[in-house]
């Protein structure tokens, strides 16, 4: 009885390192192409959260700015007031810009680049303050705002005329 050679089909091993070395590479593109996605990703919720700060910061001084019934004061470019019998008073101190009142202290930013008070030249009262010009760094950006509360009858002449007066 003779043994015969009987062919299976299959692969080589030359097959099988080159079937791997290939799968091996397309597998290394899809990791890196993710990394990049989730990078960017995180880049723009890490800016959009401070925008977001920036934006609500901003909002917080329109309300302080304009409010007609705050007395704003001011010593050594710090801005002191008096908001629902509690007093408040807003300061920076190198790169946050906080806001102290009687039991708490707030960080309102910490990307202050520039903050100042803007006085009034009229009126005799040197620490009368008529606005707060505001620079924040959002991600390499520098955002700026300036907020100017109305010192004049322009208020007044614009109120008359909406009414109808």
């Amino acid at each position: 009885m003779q043994n015969k050679l009987v062919k299976i089909s299959s692969f080589t091993i030359m097959d099988v390192l080159s079937g791997m070395v290939i799968t091996s590479i397309i597998i290394g593109m899809v990791f890196s192409m993710f990394t990049v996605i989730n990078q960017q990703l995180y880049s723009y919720t890490n800016t959009r959260a401070e925008l977001n700060k920036f934006l609500l910061l901003k909002a917080d001084l329109k309300r302080t700015i304009f409010d007609p019934n705050i007395h704003l004061n001011t010593v050594n470019n710090e801005l002191f007031f008096e908001r629902s019998g509690s007093k408040i008073h807003i300061f920076q101190s190198d790169l946050d810009l906080l806001r102290y009142t009687d039991n708490s202290i707030d960080t309102l930013s910490s990307k202050i680049e520039n903050y100042y008070l803007i006085k009034s030249i009229e009126q005799s009262d040197k620490s009368t303050v008529d606005g707060v010009h505001l620079e924040v760094l959002v991600n390499k950006v520098k955002l700026t705002c300036d907020f100017y509360r109305q010192t004049d009858n322009a208020e007044q002449i614009n109120k008359a005329i909406l009414d109808g007066v």
